[in-house]
């Protein structure tokens, strides 16, 4: 037996109306990378905080701007983060400090951060906007 075309399409709106309400929402994070002093780190401009979530298999991202600052996305501009916990890992960008063949920038976090099992950072994401601030230690130059 066929629907009606008519009785149909509203089944069928209907329908993934209540399929989209059931996975998890999304949240804004407009977080902020800081020192242990509690400066923001703006020499990690450039750098990438990855949040990184094994349960529902998905990883946000964002770049830290000039004064520490980040937001995340996910598949785009704008989009935020799923709602949940997250491990957290940061890569730092760096440059060479001169011109083509001069050295690199001198790394400024320890190796720890660029992992999320070593990092210690976690974070979680809830509906709506909010802060994120993640602390982390400078590197210590060897003597």
């Amino acid at each position: 037996m066929r629907l009606p075309r008519a009785a149909a399409v509203p089944g069928l709106f209907f329908g993934l109306l209540i399929l989209g309400g059931c996975g998890p929402s999304m949240g804004q994070v407009d977080g902020k990378v800081v020192w242990a002093d509690g400066s923001p780190a703006k020499e990690l401009a450039g750098g990438q905080v990855i949040f990184e979530s094994p349960g529902m298999r998905i990883t946000s991202r964002g770049e830290i701007g000039p004064d520490g600052g980040f937001t995340l996305r996910t598949s785009q501009e704008g989009d935020g983060a799923k709602v949940g916990e997250y491990d957290v890992a940061i890569v730092e960008h760096r440059v060479a400090t001169g011109g083509e063949g001069s050295p690199v920038a001198p790394q400024r976090l320890p190796d720890k951060y660029y992992d999320f099992k070593t990092s210690g950072l976690k974070a979680a994401v809830k509906p709506g906007r909010h802060p994120v601030t993640l602390t982390v230690e400078r590197l210590n130059p060897k003597k």
